[in-house]
């Protein structure tokens, strides 16, 4: 547990942030966000898992989100700020497309699963079809 809280800290000190650069501590740094933390902790921790047929004990898992948002947050510190929402624009969606047909190297198992990823990106952009619709969310986006 405490090689982890310790590894969280780590990666909040390494990671730049994008957000409130005029009121981080030191103007050119900006801070980053208390989301970011636990994301990477949550990746690093499956990738772990996935690499090593290790795993990590459920309640060092299930106790790192809440050490980073009340403890980590305040020690680093972190910032709480929320990025703006950004829009698929059509500049973005050909971007999209370019890397997934193009640039992607991925050797996928099956090359149909290119063309999952896609068909969601087409029905939003060319239809009035919102995501929660397209993938039948239960919750709002």
């Amino acid at each position: 547990m405490e090689v982890m809280k310790h590894f969280a800290e780590v990666v909040g000190r390494a990671t730049p942030g994008r957000l409130d650069k005029e009121e981080a501590l030191d103007k050119n740094k900006e801070r980053t966000t208390a989301k970011t933390i636990p994301n990477k902790i949550r990746k690093f921790m499956s990738q772990w898992q996935r690499k090593t047929h290790l795993t990590i004990p459920k309640d060092v898992h299930d106790s790192m989100a809440p050490y980073i948002k009340h403890v980590l947050r305040h020690k680093i510190p972190l910032s709480i700020e929320e990025k703006e929402p950004t829009y698929l624009t059509i500049e973005n969606y050909v971007a999209m497309e370019e890397f997934l047909w193009l640039n992607d190297h991925h050797d996928y198992a099956h090359e149909a699963s290119r063309v999952d990823c896609s068909a969601p990106l087409k029905m939003h952009c060319y239809t009035s079809a919102r995501l929660q619709e397209i993938f039948k969310a239960k919750y709002k986006v």
